[in-house]
């Protein structure tokens, strides 16, 4: 099923509960928190296949919350990643991205030299 008609669907099924009249985008954004703590338990878990459904549940949240705001995911996506697009930065010994903002000056440095 393409993304779109998925997207479409999502809306149908939360409108049919009440979810996108009903619920407020604070009460969505901590449903997304609850969600993002279940893909991270599965995670742990070694379920792999259950953190990719319980990532699909972030989609949906995510769906709910942009219909909420007006907008689309696609757009909110495209917003982020224009956001992020020229970003400097490194990956830390946990493996995250900090951006260079955040980076100790030293490690500013070395990436200036780049």
């Amino acid at each position: 099923m393409e993304y779109k008609e998925l997207e479409t669907k999502v809306i149908a099924w939360s409108v049919d509960r009440m979810i996108i009249q009903r619920s407020t985008l604070v009460a969505q954004a901590k449903k997304l928190v609850e969600e993002a703590e279940e893909v991270l338990e599965a995670i742990l878990d070694g379920d792999l296949e259950h953190a990719k459904m319980e990532l699909g549940d972030n989609g949906v949240v995510a769906i709910n919350m942009a219909e909420m705001l007006h907008t689309t995911t696609a757009a909110c996506i495209e917003l982020a990643y224009n956001k992020i697009k020229d970003r400097k930065g490194m990956m830390n010994k946990e493996g995250m991205y900090v951006k260079y903002a955040d980076l100790p000056d030293d490690l500013k440095a070395l990436l200036d030299e780049v």
